[in-house]
């Protein structure tokens, strides 16, 4: 994941010294051609270059992660028909397991619907008073042992996957009672601010990136447990025993699942079929943002350019 915002970095300099010295070369030194008489200081020629360079370079940069994502997303619903068909997961390689969540030990409970499941996460949390920010005051998730009973027999998730599909939200009164008691048994972790809680938090997510024993279970508060969650509403996302999905992530033979490697482990809900219609409709939509933000970017310069002489008259 660092190796990714490293390379978009990287990609957004290169494109802003691309830009950069095509309007710096493309400023007009005749200024006699634009019907002005008096010369503008060399300095005004670099400073308009960097000032259109860097947000034309910013919404390019973001049409290319764009097309980056389309390309993934290709090769995603590729990896979806090599799973379905049988194809057996190479090491080191990135897969797609397909198919029904089976369990190894017994199952978790969801902490607000209730729900058997095998894994979770849930926040309980307040709509704050400016712009109706959601504000978390409790949340966490846990994971248990399981496999995904793929076309070519189990597959493990070693590590806690990142939730690829809509979270429920519940505000009913049974739910509330349910969410109380669990703040009242459970032992949270106080969500703290500064470096060294910082640090803290990143160690403590490297874990649950990293737990090769297949079970997790982290939860963080923000306030006491005699906190009034009176007016609080609850989200929860959770995967049920018997669900059909799909994760991807890097196969590791050695362990017989799927790791984090560059990504973490990314799952979505459905079946293999219904998982390639939705990243069908991702793709188009990526290449509509494509289109759009390198537009903006093209757009950028060219404004400059015609505004570009009454600038500096």
């Amino acid at each position: 994941m660092g190796k990714t915002c490293l390379g978009y970095i990287a990609l957004f300099c290169v494109i802003a010294i691309v830009i950069f010295l095509y309007v710096y070369l493309r400023y007009p030194a005749d200024i006699e051609a634009m019907g002005l008489l008096t010369q503008p200081p060399e300095w005004m020629r670099s400073v308009c270059a960097a000032a259109v360079s860097l947000p034309a370079a910013f919404f390019a940069s973001m049409g290319l992660g764009f097309l980056h994502g389309v390309w993934q997303k290709f090769a995603e619903r590729s990896l979806i028909q090599f799973s379905i068909h049988g194809g057996l997961p190479i090491n080191g390689k990135n897969t797609a397991a397909a198919g029904v969540i089976t369990p190894l030990a017994s199952p978790l409970t969801a902490p607000i619907s209730g729900s058997p499941c095998v894994a979770y996460n849930y926040e309980i949390c307040h709509t704050g008073i400016r712009a109706g920010k959601r504000i978390t005051d409790f949340h966490g998730f846990s994971l248990s042992p399981f496999v995904i009973q793929t076309a070519v027999g189990p597959v493990r998730l070693l590590n806690y996957p990142e939730f690829d599909f809509r979270e429920n939200a519940y505000d009913d009164e049974e739910t509330f009672q349910r969410a109380r008691k669990y703040i009242h048994e459970t032992n949270f972790s106080p969500v703290g601010m500064g470096p060294a809680a910082i640090g803290k938090g990143f160690l403590e997510i490297k874990d649950m990136l990293t737990d090769e024993d297949c079970f997790i279970k982290k939860d963080w508060a923000r306030v006491g447990k005699d906190c009034d969650i009176s007016n609080d509403y609850f989200v929860e996302q959770c995967l049920k025993i018997g669900e059909n999905v799909c994760a991807f992530g890097t196969y590791s033979a050695g362990s017989g699942g799927l790791i984090s490697d560059s990504f973490p482990v990314r799952l979505m809900k459905g079946e293999g079929s219904a998982i390639s219609k939705t990243l069908l409709r991702r793709i188009i939509g990526n290449i509509i943002g494509v289109a759009i933000l390198l537009a903006v970017a093209v757009a950028i310069v060219k404004i400059f350019f015609h505004f570009l002489p009454s600038f500096i008259a």
